[in-house]
């Protein structure tokens, strides 16, 4: 057992770009208790997100995002009525091993996942995060190229201010 709670372990469906019913719902399920400092539901939508810093720190590893695009809601962002922000992001793994990596930094990313023992996390990041376990993380950029890092630990921490970019009228029909 990961240890982690019931309501932020999902099954996700296969489009990563959060526009199949399958893929919203395992969102809602990751976001559904978690709320950041502006008391709004977050999750961190990887695809269309840029790394522009990929930092050994230690026995860790940062991978900095910028900027990050958040999906924010006081229901169930990404598919409720809300808002889209931009937000520089560090995503650190602890007691990292980096297993493959992007040729070229800055990249902007296609999609990605991450894992906490045997439980998938498909496009999504909740925000807050501080998840320990087994954890993998893998993003994929435009031209295929993947990052992946192993370690014990992810934690997402913001760096700057958000941005607000646009409202989000909500995807009641399940396409985005």
């Amino acid at each position: 057992n990961s240890g982690v709670p019931w309501w932020a372990l999902m099954e996700v469906g296969g489009d990563h770009r959060l526009s199949d019913p399958e893929t919203l719902a395992a969102m809602l399920k990751a976001c559904i208790h978690s709320t950041n400092e502006t008391g709004m539901k977050s999750i961190i939508e990887l695809h269309d997100s840029r790394v522009i810093g990929i930092v050994p720190c230690g026995s860790s590893i940062v991978v900095r995002f910028g900027p990050a695009y958040i999906h924010r809601s006081a229901q169930r962002p990404g598919f409720d009525p809300g808002s889209v922000w931009a937000q520089d992001f560090d995503l650190i793994v602890e007691e990292a091993v980096l297993e493959s990596g992007f040729t070229e930094i800055p990249c902007d990313l296609d999609g990605g996942s991450w894992w906490v023992g045997n439980d998938a996390f498909e496009n999504i990041v909740p925000y807050p995060l501080d998840v320990q376990g087994d954890i993998r993380f893998s993003a994929a950029n435009l031209i295929g190229e993947r990052l992946v890092i192993n370690g014990t630990r992810i934690t997402v921490g913001p760096v700057g201010e958000a941005r607000y970019v646009e409202q989000f009228p909500g995807n009641k029909s399940g396409s985005r």
